[in-house]
């Protein structure tokens, strides 16, 4: 595959219009259900959830930081 160094944007358009349209109608879908059938979910369990989250990942990011800082010395 012959890369250029800069693409046009008519290449870009070329690969990314289907994802694109598919996210868009999705969006379209979702505000449209939103205005529709309007669904108040309650803050604290998606709280709790985004916490324990960022800890999980916070951890398992640390750990393999360390594992890389090990290996880079050997």
């Amino acid at each position: 595959m012959i890369v250029t160094a800069t693409p046009r944007l008519s290449q870009i358009l070329s690969e990314v219009w289907r994802p694109l349209l598919g996210l868009f109608v999705w969006d379209v879908v979702v505000t449209i259900t939103y205005y529709v059938l309007p669904f108040h979910a309650p803050a604290l369990p998606l709280t709790l959830f985004g916490t324990a989250l960022a800890l999980f990942l916070g951890f398992r990011d640390n750990s393999a930081y360390q594992r890389w800082w090990e290996s880079r010395g050997l």
